[in-house]
This record gives C-alpha cells, sequence and structure tokens, in this order.
C-alpha cells in the first residue's frame, strides 16, 4: 500500500496518512499514484518543478506554496484530519450524530470544499455517469416480530430526552413513543422487498447472527435457522439482493468472536459475506479496525451518522481504513440516515417523518451527492407506503438505488 505514493521516506506513510489519500482518492479517483507526494519542504520543491498536473503534496517540515496545480498541507493537518474521519480518537463509538453528542469538524467540512475547488468537481465523480445522484439502500435486521424488549426500549428513548435535558421534546414524544409500546407485531421487511422487486433494485440486507458469546440483553434475539428468517434470506436472494452481517457489539472487540458470527451467517445464508455493520454502529476504531480487516470483510457500515447533513462522516465521501501495519484495507461506507433515529428522536409522526425524509433526498440530488439509508422495517400501518414513496421519488430524481455489494465494483482501484 505505502508503495501507491512517492514518499521521501516510507516511515512518514502510516496508517492514517493511507486513509487521508484514500479520501482524496474517492473524490478524484482519476488520480494517479505518482499525483500524492509526501516529505520535507525543499524535497517536495524539487519535485514539483514545472509540475502540469494536479499533486497532492503533504509537507513534513513546513508547507510548500499553495499554486493551480499543487494542493499542498502539512502532516500535522493531513493527520488531523485522518483522525476525525476515521474516529481514530474514539475508545468506544455508539453511532455518531447530534443526539449522541457529535459535532461535525468545520476545518474538515472547509478542507474538503478547498479541495473540490482545486480539482474544479461540482460532482463527485463515482455517481455512476447517467445518474443524478445514487442512494446505497440497507436493512438492519433487528427485529422479526415486535417483542417486550422493543416495547421497553421505547420507553428507554423517551427517557433519554430527560437525561439529554431535552424537556420539550419529551412531552411532544410522549404520545408517539406511549403507541410504540402497542406496535404492531409484524415488521415490514417482506413487503419491502415486494416493493423492491417491483422497481427492480437491489439492496443490502445486514442479518444479526447469533452464537454463543453473543447472547446479551441488548442484541437481536433471533435465531437464524428460525423458518421466518430462512424464508425472510430466500425471498433476498430471489431479489438478487445482499446478505451481510449485523455483527453484535462486542465482537467489535473480539476478532474470534466476528469470526464465528461471519461463519455462522455464511453457512445459514449459503452466501459469501462481504459487509459488516455493527448493532447500534458501537465500535472501537484502536481495536476494531484490524478485527474488521481480519476476517477479511471488503467494507464496513457502522459509521452511522444518522441526522444532519455532513459532508464528511457520511456518505458524500467514502474512505479506507488500515489495518495497523498499512498493508491491508477495507472500504468504509458511513450511513447517512436511518430511518430509527428519526422515528426514535425526531419524525415523532408520520407528516413529519415524510418532511425530514424528502428534505435530506433533495439535498443529495441538489448537491449531486451519495445518500445512504438504513431501513429496520419498523411495523407502523403508513411505514410501507412512505417506503414506496421513497423509492419513487428517488427512480424519478435520476437516483441510482442499489445496495453496498453491487456498488463495490465501481469504487475499487
Amino acid at each position: 500500500m505505502k508503495s501507491e505514493f512517492i514518499a521521501e521516506n516510507q516511515s512518514d506513510i502510516d496508517s492514517l496518512i493511507l486513509s487521508f489519500f484514500s479520501l482524496i482518492k474517492f473524490i478524484n479517483p482519476n488520480l494517479g499514484k505518482d499525483q500524492f507526494l509526501i516529505g520535507t519542504n525543499d524535497w517536495l520543491v524539487s519535485k514539483t518543478k514545472n509540475v502540469r498536473k494536479k499533486l497532492i503534496c503533504v509537507c513534513t517540515d513546513g508547507k510548500i506554496k499553495n499554486t493551480e496545480n499543487i494542493f499542498a498541507i502539512t502532516k500535522d493537518e493531513a493527520l488531523y484530519f485522518a483522525k476525525k474521519i476515521t474516529l481514530a480518537e474514539k475508545l468506544n463509538v455508539k453511532g455518531i450524530s447530534e443526539i449522541d453528542n457529535y459535532k461535525e469538524d468545520t476545518k474538515l467540512v472547509d478542507f474538503i470544499s478547498n479541495l473540490k475547488i482545486f480539482f474544479n468537481d461540482k460532482k463527485i465523480s463515482y455517481i455512476p455517469e447517467g445518474y443524478n445522484g445514487l442512494l446505497l439502500l440497507s436493512h438492519d435486521i433487528d427485529y422479526i416480530q415486535t417483542n417486550m424488549m422493543y416495547r421497553l426500549g421505547r420507553i428507554y428513548y423517551l427517557l433519554i430526552y430527560l437525561r439529554l435535558g431535552k424537556f420539550k421534546m419529551f412531552f411532544q414524544n410522549f404520545i408517539h413513543f406511549s403507541k410504540q409500546v402497542f406496535i404492531e407485531k409484524d415488521w415490514k421487511h417482506v413487503k419491502m422487498l415486494e416493493i423492491e422487486k417491483e422497481f427492480n433494485i437491489t439492496s443490502t440486507w445486514f442479518f444479526f447472527s447469533r452464537i454463543t458469546e453473543n447472547k446479551k440483553l441488548f442484541n437481536p434475539n433471533y435465531e437464524l435457522k428460525n423458518n421466518m428468517v430462512v424464508d425472510l434470506m430466500q425471498k433476498i436472494k430471489n431479489n438478487n439482493s445482499e446478505i451481510a452481517l449485523h455483527a453484535s457489539p462486542e465482537s467489535a472487540f473480539n476478532s474470534i468472536i466476528l469470526n464465528k458470527e461471519k461463519a455462522n451467517l455464511a453457512s445459514y445464508s449459503n452466501e459469501v459475506i462481504s459487509g459488516n455493520r455493527h448493532h447500534m454502529g458501537r465500535f472501537n476504531p484502536k481495536i476494531s479496525f484490524d478485527i474488521w480487516i481480519e476476517n477479511e470483510f471488503e467494507y464496513d457500515a457502522s459509521f452511522l451518522a444518522n441526522d444532519k447533513f455532513m459532508d464528511i462522516t457520511s456518505t458524500k465521501h467514502f474512505f479506507k481504513i488500515f489495518n495497523t501495519s498499512g498493508n491491508k484495507s477495507l472500504i468504509e461506507f458511513p450511513t447517512q440516515w436511518m430511518d430509527v433515529q428519526y422515528l426514535n428522536f425526531s419524525a415523532y409522526d408520520e407528516k413529519k417523518f415524510k418532511s425530514e425524509t424528502f428534505k435530506v433526498i433533495d439535498n443529495a440530488y441538489n448537491n449531486n451527492q451519495v445518500l445512504s439509508m438504513n431501513w429496520h422495517g419498523v411495523p407502523y400501518k403508513w411505514y410501507t407506503d412512505v417506503y414506496r414513496e421513497v423509492i419513487d421519488y428517488c427512480i424519478q430524481k435520476g437516483f441510482l438505488i442499489c445496495g453496498y455489494r453491487d456498488y463495490l465494483e465501481n469504487i475499487k482501484d
């Protein structure tokens, strides 16, 4: 991996610098390896004389002058941005949204904006030609049927408002959550698959793989051998959609557990498992990245940014995560939108849910961006009608809609 870039000293390139370069590469995939340079000020000056193509220069002892064809930053700045996009300074992650007290870094936003100006790119170049946007469509299978754990969970989410001091939202959502305690039993996965088949689109379905080591109170409690689960998997395969792993939070800290979960899902689904997303978005960047790569996932989608228009920690940009030695990687597909985040915290009725959801779609359309949506099949009476409207609206707007597996080949080097 390190040989992909021109470096004065190979020791200057670590896993964070590689992630930083990968972010730029995804923004402009046409950049060659000779257009990324890292070294001292004098060395960079000698390498950039009479340059005619765009160069990204990371300076280890100062900063050379920016020109029409040179975009220069210091190594400290590159490491700062890399730590922000990979959440490398976090010990434990549980989602990354405003509700979870996540604040987007304005320096990072400005950096990406300046980078796009440098490349003269108005449109993210990994949106396929002929489309106005990309919708990466996924589903987390947390429940097959409503159980007592789900009902008690609604009370837990309601009480979070009090913990966060959001008293107005507590009273706004009181009736909403009270209704959820008595919600219908049957979830909407099958109906959603029927809608996807009708529109001839694919998606990715993340299944929890229950084993002895992950039978925790907060984890999904269905078994892959359950007849409803078996039938659902077959319907997904019949739609040519993808089955991926909804890994347990504890497997983010234990490679053996993650390996067992992956093998168990592969066995029951008879599919190659390429993707991972941890339940509740819980992982530890200092431990989990090596574990994901060790278990040979092609991509991860555990970065969950759920409730605001973000420029980095969303699928408006992808990046690679590298293992500690920097010789292996996987692609991170951060998730910008989740239905439960809106249903739990801001969209306490159908009208508001639709308003907020279409606002996100319009933002992606107006800015030629990628949008990653994660649905859970929650058993509201109006849920699948809204889902159909969303899919139809995105198609009318000119979005390519697919799952992660079917898109993955488009962004590989």
